[in-house]
């Protein structure tokens, strides 16, 4: 019998510890298990145990191969569904970052790498929130008033950029299966949505009367913002697929759920996202009968499933209305903020949504306080300044530019690339920044990217 090998490298599994990886394969679910235990005191019983059982599990799975690979994989096709009882990624990332330097000693900046990619657009950024920080000091005569911990959560999130990119270049992982099992996590959400409403004993068929997920209390533009990310990921994992036929139906499957998802959402943030893939395949296949089917699959799905988005944006009913109306109002909420901080200074990542009713925000229209300005970009210049907007545009723009110019036939570069174009598009109608479980992912998919800008020796997925 062979002897097993490690996946990554080939070589002979005992040569990279088999035996540690045996006993890393049976902690991890313990103290996974554990962890579930000490933040779960908000969950049912059920739910621990159910963990448990789904860490454990995987540990039979890891035997299988590298410890750290698959579960860091499985993470990723989890993390996001189980973020409406547990923040795992926000917890992940903190106890990563005790092992981050370990990281640089092993090498990662060797060879033709000597610095990390994207400096100076980070450094913008982050003197944006510098700035602002410094700014509000000297005018609250050092008594703050505003919280800082999505501050942090969006330093944790660059953080993870790097992390990843590190992670990368030391072959710990591959972006390709990245790339797939993101894709794979955005079937793992819109079930468990569907899943709910069995739970809760609602009729399936109220998901084609209402916008997907309403009735069971989850948010409809949350969903489709990490719909937009998974999607391109998907697709471009089937469209960059040569060898295995069965693998290329699946994941084409797979992203026409999640259309149809967003769709059912009725999310109109999503739509340039989808309308931009689609038209990016049409100019790439140059195919007259696919422009036709492309034309005839609109048309039906407009007037059966997309009926409810038809709606919204040509007949809205009182509630889209008023949705419109608290969106003017919190622009000129934030308009004023901006105004008294000269447009340059920024007053904290998301504490906007506690500031704005001192500039005449209704308080009616958001009792429970939680509401953000729904523009990811007036969110990052109201809260890191005009520095902070400045510096995350050039990041988000070199990166697209950058790795579409040079590996525009790579699977991971357009999945990135489509991401991030979809993702900022969906940023002019919502501002997600405070979700870590959706910027978790963004900043990943990030990390990715600066893997494939440093890269010179890729083979292009070819057609």
């Amino acid at each position: 019998m062979a002897e097993p090998t490690y996946p990554v490298s080939g070589q002979p599994y005992a040569e990279h510890g088999g035996r540690i990886n045996i006993y890393a394969a049976l902690t991890i679910p313990v103290l996974l298990s554990a962890l579930v235990l000490i933040f779960s005191y908000k969950s049912s019983e059920l739910i621990v145990c159910g963990g448990m059982l789904f860490f454990f599990a995987i540990s039979i799975f890891l035997l299988t191969g590298n410890v750290f690979s698959r579960s860091v994989y499985i993470f990723f096709l989890i993390q996001f569904t189980v973020s409406f009882r547990l923040p795992l990624s926000l917890y992940i990332t903190m106890i990563s970052l005790l092992f981050f330097p370990l990281a640089l000693r092993r090498g990662a900046f060797s060879n033709e790498l000597t610095a990390p990619p994207c400096v100076k657009p980070l450094l913008l950024l982050l003197s944006g929130g510098a700035v602002s920080l410094i700014y509000l000091s000297i005018t609250n005569y050092g008594e703050l008033k505003y919280f800082f911990m999505y501050d942090i959560f969006f330093l944790l999130g660059l953080a993870v950029a790097y992390e990843m990119f590190i992670a990368f270049r030391l072959k710990l992982l591959t972006p390709d299966k990245l790339i797939r099992y993101i894709g794979l996590s955005g079937i793992v959400i819109v079930c468990a949505v569907v899943g709910k409403y069995a739970a809760n004993g609602i009729s399936p068929t109220t998901i084609f009367s209402e916008r997907l997920g309403f009735s069971v209390g989850v948010n409809p533009n949350i969903t489709t913002a990490y719909l937009d990310l998974a999607l391109p990921c998907a697709f471009f994992t089937a469209f960059f697929e040569k060898r295995n036929f069965l693998k290329k139906i699946f994941f084409y499957l797979i992203s026409l759920v999640m259309v149809f998802a967003i769709i059912l959402a009725a999310t109109r943030g999503s739509l340039p996202g989808i309308a931009i893939l689609v038209a990016y395949v049409i100019w790439r296949k140059r195919s007259k009968l696919l422009i036709l089917g492309v034309l005839v699959c609109t048309v039906i799905i407009v007037s059966t499933l997309g009926a409810r988005l038809t709606e919204r944006l040509l007949s809205p009913n009182v509630a889209d209305i008023l949705s419109n109306m608290g969106r003017v109002e919190m622009l000129r909420s934030a308009h004023k903020i901006l105004k008294e901080n000269h447009y340059f200074f920024g007053i904290g990542m998301n504490n906007f949504s506690q500031m704005k009713f001192a500039y005449g925000f209704p308080q009616w229209f958001d009792t429970r306080k939680v509401m953000s300005s729904h523009n990811f970009f007036v969110e990052i210049w109201l809260g890191w300044g005009l520095l902070g907007l400045l510096g995350w545009l050039t990041l988000n723009t070199a990166v697209v530019i950058s790795i579409f110019r040079k590996h525009k036939d790579n699977l991971v570069a357009n999945a990135v690339a489509f991401a991030v174009v979809a993702f900022s598009a969906h940023g002019l109608l919502d501002s997600m920044c405070a979700n870590f479980s959706i910027m978790f992912t963004y900043f990943s998919l990030l990390g990715a990217a600066f893997f494939i800008m440093t890269s010179t020796s890729l083979k292009p997925d070819n057609e």
